[in-house]
């Protein structure tokens, strides 16, 4: 069921809070071409595609879906392919989750849920970067919703549904999701009647074990074929360093700096070096309550009767089980937590923990959005915080050089790759 609430007065300290976020998020699309590695390699994919690179090139063999590639490969070819378009479609994408999971859920103020979800360190990190998570984001809650309006006999979003879908899953294989989670709320759904049918239950099981049963068969074979069962590596879910509870206490780890909205790395240079040995408990510990508090929320306020619950479910299954810590595939999902931690700050009691939390959180997000934009509109801030590595840096300096002196530099795209990218798209 879609809800539509009232919406609540806000305090002058919401309005401040949301008209900082406003601004300080349009300053940032003044940001220089921001790389990492997975944008570099999104942008040789996207080269590759245009005949650019030879066949040999490492960008052929790349198991990135084409989807995010072909999008920039069509900017370019629109001459809109440079990193302020980017970063105004990345965060047309943010504002757009934030609607639509007010629009799946209740909610009594889309508004609060939309600058808190904007407010995560992890979307303002991603939010300017040249990837694809902020529009898979985007587009699963969109054919979630499409799909939602489907189902309730409208018939007309099915096509849409389906083309959403098929695009969520050419930008993020995860997308797949999406079918599986349809699968699962529809059994919900029908279980009354299906328990009810002796035949129907027994084929249903039948199904469930086969498909099972085929997948364990064939996992060797995937493994080979497919980088990402490589990854996952299932066998060690059992057994070995990466084994289930050991990715259990990375994933707890993400949410944990999710709530305190700072990441480990950056907690460790505020905490005096005796107690250091305290930041992984207390960020695994906020973790468990944040996770804790989003199940709390989902029972109590019935959750599971809505689409995107099971959407979701699904999403969290290969988090979990995902062996690497990387907050970036929380992106997709972070709507789901900031939801159930808004809700829980309307419901429960004691108020004053609550509210000391959603302080710091504001707080953190602020801090961030302030260091992202400070990167974005100043090169010499720009040099000092942001880089990888100091040969990242040093392209940097080289492109911002080239600039200032307007000399026009033609660098090889195969011994000079960055500077290439920068050349060609920084605009």
């Amino acid at each position: 069921m879609i809800s539509s609430l009232p919406v609540v007065k806000m305090p002058l300290a919401v309005k401040i809070m949301l008209a900082l976020v406003a601004i300080l998020l349009l300053a940032n699309i003044l940001s220089p071409l921001r790389l990492n590695t997975d944008a570099i390699r999104y942008f040789n994919i996207m080269l590759y595609l245009k005949g650019m690179l030879p066949p040999t090139d490492y960008a052929g063999s790349d198991f990135l879906p084409h989807g995010y590639p072909l999008l920039l490969k069509y900017l370019d070819k629109a001459g809109l392919l440079n990193s302020k378009a980017m970063i105004a479609i990345n965060i047309l994408a943010g504002v757009t989750v934030g609607y639509l999971i007010c629009r799946l859920l209740p909610a009594k103020n889309r508004l609060i849920v939309t600058a808190l979800l904007l407010l995560s360190y992890i979307n303002i990190k991603h939010l300017i970067l040249p990837i694809p998570d902020e529009l898979f984001a985007g587009s699963l809650l969109l054919a979630t919703w499409c799909w939602a309006k489907a189902l309730k006999d409208k018939w007309i979003y099915c096509l849409p549904a389906f083309l959403i879908t098929a695009a969520a899953i050419y930008l993020r294989t995860a997308g797949i999701v999406i079918p599986c989670g349809i699968v699962l709320f529809l059994i919900y759904t029908n279980w009354p009647a299906i328990k009810k049918n002796k035949y129907l239950l027994t084929a249903l099981i039948g199904v469930v074990l086969t498909a099972i049963a085929l997948f364990l068969y064939r996992l060797k074979g995937l493994e080979q074929r497919n980088d990402y069962f490589r990854y996952l590596n299932l066998e060690g879910i059992v057994h070995g360093p990466n084994n289930l509870s050991a990715r259990v206490l990375l994933h707890l780890q993400e949410m944990g700096e999710l709530l305190l909205n700072i990441p480990c790395s950056k907690l460790n240079t505020f905490v005096p070096h005796p107690l250091a040995f305290l930041i992984m408990p207390l960020i695994i510990a906020t973790g468990l309550f944040m996770f804790a508090l989003t199940v709390y929320i989902i029972i109590r306020t019935e959750l599971y009767r809505h689409l995107i619950l099971w959407v979701y479910l699904c999403y969290m299954t290969i988090i979990i089980i995902w062996p690497f810590y990387d907050t970036r595939f929380l992106i997709p999902i972070i709507p789901l937590f900031i939801y159930c931690l808004y809700t829980a700050f309307e419901r429960c009691r004691p108020l004053w923990a609550l509210k000391l939390l959603a302080t710091v959180y504001v707080l953190m997000g602020l801090f961030a959005l302030s260091y992202s934009t400070a990167i974005s509109i100043n090169q010499s801030v720009f040099l000092k915080l942001y880089g990888f590595d100091k040969e990242m840096t040093a392209s940097y300096r080289q492109h911002f050089e080239d600039k200032r002196s307007g000399t026009v530099v033609v660098y090889d795209i195969n011994k000079q790759r960055v500077l290439y990218i920068l050349n060609a798209y920084d605009k």
